[in-house]
């Protein structure tokens, strides 16, 4: 179970995320992913972790494949 803190910061990083979709900041979204998924996995949540951390790279290989 979450510590009231993370699950706040979580709910927090969540709307951030949804913010940052719909004005389609993928270093930001990735960013906030990425953040989410650390503190599930400081709560042993790691299949919820392993997602975030799926949609992190894969925000982040889009703004690496535009580069190139």
């Amino acid at each position: 179970l979450l510590v009231k803190e993370d699950s706040e910061a979580i709910m927090d990083l969540a709307q951030a995320a949804r913010i940052f979709k719909e004005s389609y900041n993928l270093k930001a979204l990735g960013i906030c992913y990425n953040n989410i998924a650390n503190i599930q996995y400081k709560n042993n949540q790691y299949h919820e972790s392993a997602q975030n951390f799926r949609k992190s790279i894969k925000k982040i290989q889009v703004l690496i494949d535009n580069i190139q």
